[in-house]
């Protein structure tokens, strides 16, 4: 039994910041590259961003367009979502010099000298955004952000953030400025140029998957009528593996995303995401996979490494009928359809043959016994996947 615990997961927020391209179609955005700190953002291009600062709600009053209830509703939390905008608007600040915020008389801020020197005591702590918006008398134009996507860092990883990423063109008038303490260097590109071969930029894996969804845009007009339009944001939860080159990380829909989950709760990055012809893998205890080549389908060991198990090895046929020395300890379960599964009760197993079509119903006496699924062909399948 492993001991470790997954580190707390801390409340973090991102602005993904756009404008047209300078050769007048299609967008460019915005990456900072993050100095060297020893952690596992060091040296990456990412979009603006950090934690979410415990008094942060105290600028709440300064915001326009948007209150905590309207924001919460928006983020699915029950209180305290405008923290994640609140937040998203300062990082921004602090480290690009970007700050959606409109002056006394309704226009878009000017960045000038006064506004500048906040920048190092904010991001200091030594003043709050709280007292600065109020001081320089800004209302925080909260109506140019949209909420794009929610991702949570790995199980198992040292340091783990719940991110919100919001959507926003550049404010008229301002021009990029990188604080060079947190932020070394920056960049406007298109999303293809980002994402071309040969390009050595380091980027996180969330980061590289907002930019592969931007390329689906023509420009910025599109892309902020989809970001303005009522949706569901999913939240996604990647998951540690290893493959063949090392440690890695799938997304919920990758074909090992739930055998991950069933093998490795921890994170502990030790489960492969690849199946590899002949190798054997401990699904769980008494329960051993041998992958099959090619057309070949998968033979499964039951009661391996139990000197009190069957020890039988079974695969199965092109119609989903075992064939094994013996069949003890699979029980016959019908599926509805004119075939039938196997459980294998004790792990809670159920044996499919070929396939079992997402969505197909399990038997009413099988709800909380079965746990996954093996096919005949690919990973394990949690029973919640196929519901």
């Amino acid at each position: 039994m492993h001991a470790k615990t997954s580190a707390a997961l801390r409340p973090a927020a991102s602005l993904v910041v756009v404008r047209p391209a300078a050769a007048g179609s299609g967008l460019e955005l915005l990456l900072l590259q993050r100095a060297e700190r020893g952690d596992q953002n060091s040296g990456a291009w990412v979009f603006p961003g950090g934690l979410v600062e415990r008094d942060e709600a105290r600028a709440g009053a300064c915001c326009d367009g948007l209150d905590d209830m309207a924001a919460s509703a928006r983020l699915g939390v029950p209180a305290g979502g405008l923290d994640f905008f609140l937040a998203a608007v300062r990082e921004c600040f602090e480290e690009a010099g970007l700050l959606f915020a409109r002056d006394a008389n309704g226009a878009s801020v000017a960045i000038g000298k006064e506004l500048e020197t906040a920048r190092g005591p904010l991001r200091e702590r030594t003043l709050d955004f709280a007292t600065f918006c109020e001081r320089a008398g800004l209302s925080l134009s909260m109506d140019g952000l949209s909420y794009m996507a929610h991702w949570v860092t790995p199980v198992g990883m040292p340091k783990r953030f719940d991110t919100r990423f919001f959507l926003a063109v550049q404010p008229p008038g301002q021009i990029v400025s990188h604080d060079g303490v947190e932020v070394v260097d920056h960049v406007w590109l298109s999303p293809a140029s980002i994402l071309a071969a040969g390009n050595a930029m380091r980027l996180l894996r969330v980061t590289r998957a907002i930019i592969e969804f931007l390329c689906g845009f023509e420009g910025v007009g599109p892309l902020m009528r989809w970001a303005q339009s009522e949706r569901v944001v999913p939240s996604v939860h990647p998951r540690r593996c290893r493959d063949a080159d090392g440690p890695s990380t799938v997304l919920p829909g990758h074909p090992a995303y739930d055998e991950l989950g069933l093998l490795d709760p921890l994170g502990l990055g030790t489960a492969g995401c690849t199946l590899r012809p002949g190798e054997a893998v401990d699904l769980l205890p008494g329960l051993q996979r041998l992958a099959g080549e090619g057309e070949a389908p998968h033979r499964y060991r039951i009661g391996v490494a139990d000197p009190e198990g069957v020890d039988i090895e079974v695969h199965f046929d092109e119609h989903g009928e075992p064939c094994a020395t013996s069949t003890t300890g699979l029980e016959p379960v019908p599926l509805g359809d004119g075939r039938r599964a196997w459980l294998l009760r004790g792990v809670g197993i159920l044996f499919a043959g070929p396939s079992l079509p997402p969505g197909a119903p399990l038997p009413e006496a099988l709800r909380g016994v079965v746990r996954a699924v093996a096919r005949g062909h690919g990973f394990l399948a949690s029973v919640e996947s196929l519901q």
